[in-house]
């Protein structure tokens, strides 16, 4: 398995440092960076393989990862 980093993959654009709430915590904090996971194949070829998004605590602290699909940006018109 191959780690990449979001400097080395299409950059989150206009979503880094929005506020953010993960929905599976809670919790609500600035989003910062993706990790993607890459995996290799039988046939050594590259898959992409999970994403994980990192979010940094309102008012500092320890970052923590979760999924994409857990992200609910605050303060979006609906």
């Amino acid at each position: 398995m191959r780690l990449v980093y979001a400097s080395l993959t299409p950059r989150l654009g206009s979503f880094q440092l929005r506020r953010v709430r993960d929905r599976a915590t809670g919790r609500e904090g600035t989003l910062r960076e993706a990790l993607v996971r890459f995996k290799a194949n039988s046939m050594g070829q590259e898959k992409r393989g999970a994403t994980e998004i990192y979010i940094r605590p309102t008012g500092g602290g320890c970052e923590w990862s979760t999924d994409p699909e857990e992200i609910e940006f605050i303060g979006e018109a609906s």
